[in-house]
Order: C-alpha cells, then sequence, then structure tokens
C-alpha cells in the first residue's frame, strides 16, 4: 500500500466503531495512510463475528465456528500479510477437498499445470457422485457461468434465484445436492432455491474461474482471536493509535452536517464520556446502525442510519471431542446429511492427542434454531454415529453446541440493492461492513474489502478538502 505522511504534527484522528474484520481494516489502512486510529469494540475481545473463546472444560481455545477462506480472498490474505501472521495460517497449495455419499468417497481437486478453469476438469471427470449426463449438463452450464458478463446483467440476475438460472441452462435436481449446494451452502449459507443468481455466479467466477488458485481452501492453524489480536495491538500502537475493548457507544454524534465524535455509554469498567474526532467509521452489523442514531437528529441525518431490511443466515457449530481419531484428513464434506463439513482441529492445529477433535460446520441451520442445545446434541450425535460406526456415545469426551443466529446476511434475490455504500451524506462518516456494498457474500473478505474502502473513501475526501502542501508521498 502506498503510504502518505503528514508534515505536521497534528494528524487527522479518526475514530472506528466495532472490532471485527471491517473495522480492523479500515484501522489497518487509515493507519498506514497517516491517520491516527481509536478503535472502539463493545465486548471484550476482537474479531467480530470470527472469534475464539476458551473452553475451560476441555482447557483449550475453540472458535465459534469454523471459518475458512479461498485463494480467491486476495484482501484478507493481504491484510494476513500485513499483520505478519503468515505462520498461522495454512493454505492448500492446489484444491483438494474429499466429499462422503452413501458411504463411498470422491473429491474435488485442482491440478497445476493447467490454466483455470480447465485445472478443475478432471475433478469433474472422475467425480463419483454424478452421472454422466449430469457432469455433461454441469460443464455447460459452467461455460456459460464463465462468459457471464455479471454487472451488465446484474439486475436480471438479482431478480431470480440461482436455482431458477440452472434450471433455465438445463441442470436437473440429481446435481443440485452433489454439485451446486455443495458449493454454495458452504459459501452463501444458504442453498440455490434461496440465493440470487447474481451472487451464486460470482461464487463460481470467484472461487473456481478467474485464478488458478482461487478455490484452494485456507485456515487459521490457531484460535481466531489469538490470530488477529496481538498483532493488530502492536501494530496500531507502533503508529499512536489506540484499542479499547468493553467499550460500547451510545450514539455518534454530529451537528446535522457533519460527524464531531462519539458518546460512550456507561459500563461496570468504563465511565460514560464524550470522544471527539476528525471522522467515524461505523463498523457493526446492519442491524446495529440505528442503535447510534444522534439524538436529536434531522430527518436526513436520521435516515443514514436507518439500516437495510437484510435477511440473516444462521449457522450451527459443533464441537465435539473423542477418544480416538475417526478422520485423517484436514476436512471432508459430506452430502445428503445435515453435518455437511467435518474439520479435523487436531491435524488442523498441530495439536499432539491420542483422541480427536471435530469441528462440524452446519449451513443453512435455520430448522434446528427453535430446538435446545440437548435436543440438537442427540439429534447430531445419532448422525453422526450413522456416518462413523467406528463411534459411540462413550468415545465422546465432549460434545458443545454452538448456535449462531446472525451469522451471516443472505444473498437472496434484490439483496445487492439494499446494500448501502460506504460514503453517507455526512462527509466524515463512513459505514464498514461485510454487508455493505463489496459486491462479495457475507464473508471475511467482504469484510476487510469494505474496511479498505471506507478507509480510502475517507482520505481521499479528507485530502480533498486541504491543501496539497501539507502533504507528501
Amino acid at each position: 500500500m502506498d503510504t502518505k505522511f503528514f508534515t505536521n504534527e497534528k494528524r487527522p484522528h479518526c475514530i472506528i466503531v466495532g472490532g471485527g474484520l471491517a473495522g480492523l481494516s479500515a484501522a489497518c489502512n487509515l493507519t498506514n495512510k497517516g491517520w491516527r486510529i481509536t478503535l472502539l469494540e463493545k465486548r471484550q475481545y476482537l474479531g467480530g463475528r470470527a472469534f475464539s473463546f476458551h473452553d475451560p472444560i476441555m482447557g483449550t481455545e475453540i472458535d465459534n465456528g469454523q471459518h475458512v477462506f479461498l485463494g480467491c480472498c486476495h484482501e484478507y490474505i493481504n491484510l494476513i500479510n500485513i499483520l505478519g501472521i503468515a505462520d498461522d495460517i495454512y493454505m492448500q497449495s492446489t484444491l483438494s477437498v474429499p466429499i462422503l455419499f452413501e458411504g463411498k468417497t470422491s473429491s474435488i481437486y485442482s491440478i497445476n499445470w493447467l490454466p483455470s478453469p480447465l485445472n478443475l476438469l478432471p475433478a469433474l471427470i472422475t467425480y463419483r457422485h454424478l452421472e454422466w449426463q449430469d457432469k455433461a449438463r454441469i460443464l455447460l452450464a459452467l461455460a456459460k457461468i464463465f462468459l457471464e458478463i455479471t454487472q451488465k446483467n446484474k439486475h436480471l440476475l438479482e431478480s431470480i434465484t440461482f436455482a431458477k438460472w440452472l434450471s433455465t441452462n438445463h441442470q436437473k435436481n440429481t446435481s443440485l445436492m452433489p454439485f451446486w449446494d455443495l458449493i454454495i451452502k458452504a459459501t452463501l449459507n444458504s442453498s440455490c432455491d434461496k440465493v440470487s443468481a447474481y451472487m451464486g455466479i460470482r461464487i463460481f467466477q470467484e472461487g473456481f474461474m478467474q485464478h488458478k488458485n482461487g478455490g484452494n481452501i485456507g485456515y487459521s492453524k490457531v484460535g481466531l482471536t489469538h490470530l488477529i489480536t496481538k498483532k493488530i495491538h502492536e501494530y496500531l500502537s507502533q503508529n499512536g493509535g489506540k484499542i479499547y475493548t468493553n467499550s460500547e457507544v451510545d450514539e455518534i454524534l454530529t451537528d446535522n452536517k457533519s460527524v464531531i465524535g462519539v458518546s460512550l455509554k456507561k459500563t461496570n469498567r468504563t465511565a460514560a464520556c464524550d470522544l471527539q474526532s476528525d471522522a467515524v467509521i461505523c463498523a457493526v452489523p446492519w442491524d446495529k446502525v440505528n442503535s447510534m442514531t444522534p439524538q436529536n437528529s434531522s430527518f436526513e441525518t436520521s435516515k443514514i442510519f436507518s439500516f437495510p431490511h437484510l435477511s440473516s443466515g444462521p449457522l450451527i457449530a459443533l464441537h465435539i471431542w473423542l477418544d480416538q481419531p475417526v478422520i485423517e484428513s484436514d476436512f471432508i464434506a459430506i452430502l445428503a446429511s445435515e453435518l455437511q463439513w467435518v474439520f479435523n482441529k487436531t491435524k488442523m492445529q498441530q495439536t499432539i492427542s491420542n483422541g480427536q477433535q471435530l469441528t462440524i460446520s452446519i449451513s443453512d441451520a435455520q430448522k434446528y434454531m427453535h430446538h435446545s442445545k440437548k435436543e440438537l446434541r442427540e439429534l447430531f450425535l445419532e448422525e453422526l454415529i450413522r456416518l462413523f460406526p467406528t463411534i459411540n456415545k462413550k468415545n465422546i469426551l465432549r460434545f458443545l453446541v454452538v448456535k449462531y443466529y446472525q451469522a451471516t446476511f443472505l444473498s437472496e434475490p434484490g439483496a445487492e440493492d439494499m446494500r448501502h455504500g460506504q460514503k453517507t451524506s455526512l462527509k466524515n462518516l463512513y459505514l464498514a461492513g461485510d454487508w455493505t456494498n463489496t459486491s462479495w457474500p457475507s464473508t471475511m473478505e467482504s469484510a476487510v474489502i469494505s474496511g479498505r474502502l471506507a478507509a480510502s473513501e475517507l482520505d481521499k475526501s479528507f485530502n480533498e478538502s486541504l491543501p496539497n502542501e501539507q502533504f507528501t508521498s
């Protein structure tokens, strides 16, 4: 990134509300442009929806759910490199995903010496969970996706579901579960019949067609909070920035023309107070923006804080400790089962153990959210034993269920039109978050992109309002 240094001692000050990936990305980008940052997070830890916590029974740090990223997530990977934590992540050199269906295992993989997207062709040809007729039809649909100009046809593609688009392009129900939904559920936390054709097509273009290594899977080898926290504190403090956790913003202060700071709520640890700043980036979930509406604000100002009516998608994560190993690979996808992805955390985190820790990620979990955790434990344990006959209840050392009611926003038809831009009508208030307009779905990559866009827009606007001689490049 280009670095801009202010020649005068008084650097501009930005308050960033929210310590998730969007806020952290904005903080890093603005710090690199010479800004002084104060980052406020209402919880006691950073990471937003990608965090980890200590399990007192097993004595280990576990993620709230299994978060992975792909090789096409260039801006997330760039943030990892900026913070100097690349040694704590793992990235596949070639795509390889074992897939279990009715006791048979096949895989999706890439061939490095072939150009994209031809590097995935051998995997489709040898994929055991599809009939030849379906493979031929999938190839035709993938060719159509490869040639689709999504931005030009965005309005049309946003008006229909991906399932409708697939049906129009000769796909049969027999290919939905073993191929199309396999990818869509894992990336969009929903199924083909619920997401827009625009976002479904973009997933395949970005992940598998534009870059040879775009679909390669990466993950953190340490707890997500541990991955980020120490280095982000160091990065900001070395440049005069500060991070305050347990600091909840009550309202964003304005004079109805511009932002002048924020007001903090009184807590058991902090007193209520006002903080002044030259700008504010609000990097909180879409349904939390309105809670910071300035008191006695004008109608026009209040409209800025009206959140979009996006639908939220829940996830369930199962954390299971066994007294013996049951899978050898890092992870495995399972078809025709609610246990959609099983991750071998013992191997992923390089833990020495005679047993095994598994994390199971269940997307599109709306139908299970009204069940108690005890009911879910019994239901999913029965399915786990069915899939892995070597497991019985005596093998289970611990079984932890984590529900996440608002894990993502859903990329339903029309959702793109509801996403806000990073810039607002208040000249020094900007928005960040995976829900803002990034052209990406609800992912860590989208959050990081939004932070960078908000920081760039703010810095550009601020520079344009000042004489050029105040800066040197």
